[in-house]
């Protein structure tokens, strides 16, 4: 089977886990099985109503699948989905510290939001050259897939 952006970023078993596990309570069964690229997918689950707060746990999530699907592909080590979410947890509070009023070290801050800005240019490369690769080896659009309800990607907390 071909590895393709969708697959690693939603479709895997650890992916699955994670995004479902995770704050956002995503069931990535109901997003499409693209062959083309991630983007009509982040469009499914980024839009108008997602805070900064989701954004950036959107955007660390992906980043830390990334760097587990590297770590099993490269160094036969896999990672867990606590020990993602640990990662996640971990930027997402050093961002977080680093953006608080109390913050009084500008370098700091800087350095902070560089790291943020860095890690969101990794992301779109990863998307960018997983998307050239599906399209050298001659992936094309499978049609075109209606726009899912948020309602049936996130599973509501009662």
């Amino acid at each position: 089977m071909t590895e393709t952006d969708v697959h690693l970023f939603f479709h895997c078993d650890l992916p699955t886990t994670v995004w479902f596990t995770s704050s956002l309570n995503l069931r990535t069964d109901s997003l499409p099985h693209e062959q083309d690229g991630i983007q009509n997918i982040l469009q499914i689950i980024i839009n108008t109503n997602t805070d900064d707060t989701q954004l950036q746990a959107i955007l660390i999530l992906l980043w830390f699948i990334w760097k587990a699907r590297n770590d099993k592909r490269f160094n036969n080590k896999t990672w867990s989905p606590i020990q993602v979410h640990g990662a996640a947890a971990a930027m997402m509070a050093n961002l977080n510290a680093s953006n608080s009023p109390s913050t009084n070290s500008h370098n700091h801050h800087d350095s902070n939001n560089d790291t943020l800005h860095q890690t969101v240019h990794n992301i779109q490369n990863v998307v960018q050259g997983m998307h050239n690769i599906s399209v050298m080896q001659g992936h094309t659009n499978q049609g075109h897939h209606s726009s899912t309800a948020s309602k049936l990607l996130f599973n509501t907390k009662q």
